[in-house]
């Protein structure tokens, strides 16, 4: 019986022990001006070599939302929403990655992403991490999705590619600016989307199709 209770005792430790490591992989930070909480993901090997790295930015939902605080103790008790959906929870579930992961955090102040809270983020973490400056790609869900348009529209010449999933706060007159740079974009949208139409993403699209000259 007590080989019984040692093994269990065992298994349970190790469990917590995986379960530590796994959440380990996501820290969480802030950015030194606004205060702004998002989660740093390194991929295996980045403190044994001196290379840059590919960034992807994730922009959450409207339902992960943080506090509207300065405190970082007081970020870092809402950070773990942003492991609700998308790549950061690919990462808490053990998945590795091999570019650096940054999911920041909206203050639930905010009705959507402005593009200057996007750009701190951006432009802090390029201020520590070895970051290749010509792959910096921006993704987003939802509410996360129209800040990843709007970003787009603002900072094209900034990032490498975006990938907007269900996303709206889009706006197709600003659509050349997006081909005029040249930049990839991998649009997603389910047809039965009954928060943001799908419309938003195929006008935002087409418009991007249509300026000229045509995107390559």
């Amino acid at each position: 019986m007590r080989r019984i209770q040692i093994y269990i005792c065992q298994c349970i430790a190790l469990a917590l022990f995986v379960n530590a490591e796994i959440l380990a992989q996501q820290i969480f930070k802030t950015t030194a001006n606004s205060v702004i909480g998002y989660l740093e993901y390194l991929p295996d090997g980045y403190s044994n070599n001196s290379d840059k790295y590919p960034v992807v930015i994730f922009l959450h939902g409207n339902g992960e939302k943080g506090s509207n605080s300065t405190d970082p103790a007081i970020l870092n008790q809402s950070i773990s929403l942003v492991t609700r959906h998308g790549p950061p929870k690919f990462v808490k579930n053990g998945y590795k990655f091999p570019f650096i992961l940054i999911s920041a955090q909206l203050k639930n102040n905010y009705g959507t992403w402005p593009v200057s809270y996007i750009d701190e983020v951006i432009e802090h973490v390029k201020t520590y991490l070895r970051i290749d400056e010509s792959r910096i790609y921006l993704t987003g869900l939802s509410l996360g999705g129209g800040g990843t348009w709007l970003y787009a529209e603002h900072f094209s010449e900034k990032i490498a590619a975006l990938a907007p999933v269900c996303g709206g706060n889009n706006w197709p007159p600003n659509a050349c600016r997006l081909s005029g740079n040249n930049l990839p974009v991998w649009a997603f949208h389910g047809d039965k989307d009954t928060v943001v139409p799908l419309s938003k993403t195929t006008d935002m699209v087409n418009a991007i199709n249509a300026c000229v000259p045509a995107p390559a």
